[in-house]
């Protein structure tokens, strides 16, 4: 009930953006023009799935540019000389709000004064990195004025990967279909349309997923060889074992302690994705007699992502 009254408010100042003066929508066909497509807004995203998420809610009404393609490491990637000069002319980007787009967006809006930047995933619960947590350091309460005074005082890092989750998803369909309305108020109407049809895909990518897993105990284990699945993890009960901390595989130490965390967590499943290392992952796999499935975290289509992801982890759990 709350949901549906907090998307309610949301929906209506959707609708209120309809009531803004002419100048934005004035823009808009200029950035269309700009573009090639007359009357098209000229929108960049983050990742692949926003692009998605912008054309599942807008349609042809917009031109969507992606800043890191899929099967790209999105944590040093920079957007460099033609992607660089055809992004300056979007009027509008829509980031996530996460530390890895800092640079770039930075750039982006130097280049270009008249950008209006949209943190989409703004009221996401974030999760902490697992290496960034004291119990995952060896420190406690106690180190906070003591010799370990620095390192319990670090801030806290947080997983970037927040669009890997059916919740993050919906929350970020909403912010996406406001901001576009604010920046092309003429067509607001076109925006909720396309906000309810993305809204009914959330909704129904999170039943099949919950469907997958019902017969799942709570708590199964699957290692990633890049962890980018906890948002997921943390949404259906699951428990994610990253392979990579800090970017950086695991040496010989840490491995004999992962063998030993994944034999007793009985893990039958190891995810890899396309941009990173792989053989430390099938070294792992091949040990514990699990399965080896690669998703990519950065595919344009996140509801199969997240279904064919569900039905790994249930094969596994068999």
């Amino acid at each position: 009930m709350k949901r549906d009254f907090v998307m309610a408010r949301l929906l209506a100042a959707v609708l209120a953006a309809c009531c803004l003066c002419s100048p934005a929508a004035a823009d808009s066909a200029q950035a269309g023009a700009e573009s090639g497509h007359p009357g098209r807004l000229l929108v960049a995203v983050s990742i692949p799935a926003q692009k998605h998420i912008v054309e599942k809610i807008a349609g042809d009404l917009v031109e969507v540019l992606v800043v890191i393609p899929a099967d790209s490491d999105p944590h040093g990637y920079e957007p460099k000389g033609t992607q660089l000069a055809a992004l300056a002319r979007a009027r509008l980007l829509l980031r996530l709000g996460v530390p890895f787009e800092d640079g770039w967006a930075a750039r982006l809006a130097g280049l270009d004064k008249g950008l209006t930047v949209v943190r989409t995933a703004e009221g996401t619960v974030m999760l902490p990195l697992p290496e960034s947590r004291s119990d995952e350091n060896g420190l406690t309460d106690g180190d906070a004025t003591g010799p370990n005074a620095a390192a319990a005082a670090a801030p806290v890092e947080y997983d970037p990967h927040v669009w890997l989750s059916p919740a993050a998803v919906r929350t970020m369909a909403l912010s996406t279909a406001q901001a576009l309305a604010v920046a092309d108020p003429a067509h607001a109407a076109a925006f909720r349309a396309g906000l309810e049809a993305m809204l009914a895909e959330t909704a129904a990518t999170d039943a099949a997923v919950r469907q997958s897993l019902a017969l799942v105990p709570p708590g199964t284990s699957f290692l990633a060889a890049h962890p980018a699945f906890a948002y997921f993890a943390h949404d259906y009960g699951l428990q994610e074992i990253g392979i990579e901390r800090a970017g950086r595989e695991p040496d010989p130490a840490g491995l004999d302690a992962l063998s030993a965390e994944a034999g007793g967590a009985n893990v039958r499943l190891v995810l890899v994705s396309p941009a990173f290392p792989r053989r430390v992952a099938e070294e792992l796999a091949k040990e514990l007699g699990a399965k080896v499935v690669s998703i990519d975290p950065l595919a344009e289509d996140w509801s199969a992502n997240m279904i064919r992801l569900a039905a790994a982890v249930a094969e596994g759990a068999r």
